[in-house]
């Protein structure tokens, strides 16, 4: 084995460059979700209903 492959063998296979690598995938990840729409919300709102007006609710 030659010094340059045991290098990039080393590189490869080491927990602290993978994590970091991880680390990156996982930023570039969150970007890309942090550029997209965010979800449609909608909220509804009715004035002058009053208990009696309102139905049980139903099982």
């Amino acid at each position: 084995m030659t010094l340059p492959a045991a290098i990039a063998l080393a590189s490869e296979n080491h927990p602290v460059l993978r994590a970091a690598a991880h680390d990156v995938a996982a930023s570039v990840a969150a970007v890309d979700q942090a550029r997209q729409l965010p979800n449609p919300e909608l909220s509804y709102l009715r004035e002058g209903m009053t208990p009696a007006a309102v139905p049980p609710p139903s099982n």
